[in-house]
């Protein structure tokens, strides 16, 4: 069981122009592509990773509901092939997609660490677009820190 909140981080922009220690943190998080999401346990060192990009990035704590929703919508397995709750059944040792969600919010399975998952969601751009990607979130804009409002974005974006 672990202590630290889980972030759901999503790319926002483009990192042209960015400084370099920028574009090293994003690769770090796996964040390779606008609009890529991936989940990520909030220790210390991830957090000033997060404020290091927090222009180009938006996250936010998640719950084991918004998990089983990106996994069942944009989650894939090694080959781009779909996560379905048959597949967990028989390969797994979670019965279902909320049972693997739920674990992953106790700490009990890492996101990263299983190897037919990929750590990476690819998602759509938000219907309705970026309210502006170039503004701190607490400012009407997108980028930044966002707590549970990140469940809106992720939703809008699947």
């Amino acid at each position: 069981m672990s202590e630290d909140p889980l972030y759901a981080v999503v790319r926002i922009r483009s990192f042209i122009g960015a400084p370099y220690d920028t574009k090293h943190t994003m690769r770090l998080l796996r964040l390779h592509r606008t609009h890529h999401a991936t989940l990520i346990r909030g220790t210390k060192s991830v957090q000033g990773m997060l404020r290091k990009a927090k222009d180009y990035l938006t996250w936010g704590e998640v719950d084991a509901d918004t998990i089983h929703h990106l996994l069942t919508k944009r989650g894939e397995r090694i080959g781009r092939k779909k996560i379905t709750d048959e597949f967990m059944s028989e390969n797994t040792d979670f019965p279902t997609i909320m049972a693997l969600s739920e674990a992953i919010i106790k700490g009990d399975a890492n996101f990263t660490k299983i190897p037919w998952l990929r750590p990476v969601l690819r998602l759509h751009p938000p219907r309705k677009g970026y309210k502006n990607t170039k503004q701190d979130f607490t400012n009407k804009g997108d980028q930044g820190y966002r707590a549970e409002a990140i469940t809106e974005l992720l939703k809008k974006m699947s």
